[in-house]
């Protein structure tokens, strides 16, 4: 089964997640398949923490007897670890496997981290962004499946409601959504004239990365290629960020948020509800919901990729629902493959007590 550790890379993610708690986020690439127990996937976790703390010269260690699975879209084991300098937690590590291959090993490092790993990270990425040893892979796009229905999902009656920063409390009245970045003239919206310029886009399904979907609803909004075209998109710009002021952040390529992304104001003929992102939210059909960030004030053009919240943790920079793109792709077949491969079964920890 065991192949190698190939390479890992920690980078600062400082437009999109500086002041949050997860400025940090790595990612290690792994050519390892033919996963056919637990006790592999405790060897990889193992093996990319000492990898990773190579990377920053540090003494790292990951809780084994305290893993968190989820099974997720019929398809992706997710284990996450908590990362250790000593007995203080410093984050979180990730394996994602599926079909016997690791997908990839990710995960973030915590902004209260002790003061001497913080001064190692510092002094490893210098004025640098991204700081790697060994070979590594960057993102990797994977092909649509071509099949009209989306894989791995079950159609639930109505939204399922996930926050990462809780619900919060909007005054209308001070809250303003500006466009900013590689752009020509940035631009600032009030709740008032997003309304006044929304408009029945059209009805989409909404798919969620763990694995449910909804029936189709109508949007209201406003589409981003018109908000993009005054405020002057620089040719230097790639990807497209949202954020709002609770910590959370998502990206996606700016090709898709041109094609199909849109501000969204209303669902169903009604204003979103507090809990799904009101008063404005992201919204991209073809994409995993949590790329459709929620109660944003800022729409970020950027020319280099930065994680946001759930990408710096293993999760996919596109997250296109044709391809089941629901995780980062660093395993070398997989990338050759241009899909996933592999037959996915649900591969849950040994806990003590449990048969083999």
């Amino acid at each position: 089964m065991y192949r190698d550790v190939l390479g890992c890379l920690v980078r600062y993610n400082g437009i999109l997640m500086a002041g949050t708690l997860v400025p940090y986020s790595f990612e290690c690439t792994v050519d390892i398949d033919n996963v056919e127990r637990y006790n592999d996937i405790t060897m990889v976790a193992k093996k990319a923490t000492t990898f990773l703390a190579d990377t920053l010269g540090a003494e790292l260690g990951i809780g084994i007897d305290s893993v968190h699975w989820e099974y997720i879209g019929r398809r992706f084991n997710l284990y996450a670890y908590p990362l250790r300098i000593g007995n203080d937690s410093i984050g979180e590590l990730r394996v994602v496997e599926s079909g016997g291959y690791v997908v990839n090993v990710s995960g973030a490092l915590e902004a209260g981290i002790s003061s001497k790993i913080s001064s190692i990270v510092a002094e490893k990425l210098g004025a640098e962004k991204v700081v790697r040893k060994g070979n590594t892979i960057g993102t990797v796009f994977l092909e649509p499946r071509g099949s009209k229905t989306a894989s791995g999902q079950i159609t639930v009656p109505r939204f399922i409601v996930y926050v990462a920063e809780g619900i919060p409390e909007i005054s209308i009245n001070g809250w303003r959504l500006r466009i900013s970045g590689e752009v020509s003239s940035p631009k600032t919206l009030s709740y008032e004239e997003l309304v006044r310029r929304s408009r029945l886009l059209s009805e989409y399904e909404f798919h969620c990365v763990t694995g449910w979907s909804t029936g189709k609803h109508q949007w209201r909004g406003v589409w981003l290629s018109e908000l993009l075209e005054e405020v002057g998109v620089a040719s230097s710009a790639k990807w497209l960020a949202a954020r709002n002021p609770w910590g959370y952040a998502s990206i996606v390529p700016l090709s898709i948020a041109t094609e199909e992304g849109a501000v969204i104001t209303h669902v169903d003929d009604r204003p979103l509800a507090r809990e799904h992102g009101f008063p404005a939210r992201l919204f991209f059909p073809s994409l995993y919901g949590w790329k459709a960030a929620k109660w944003i004030t800022e729409i970020v053009l950027l020319s280099e990729y930065e994680d946001g919240f759930w990408e710096s943790l293993a999760y996919h920079e596109r997250g296109l629902v044709s391809a089941e793109e629901r995780f980062k792709i660093r395993n070398p077949v997989i990338v050759s493959a241009r899909k996933l491969v592999g037959e996915p079964r649900r591969l849950p920890p040994e806990r003590k007590g449990m048969r083999p």
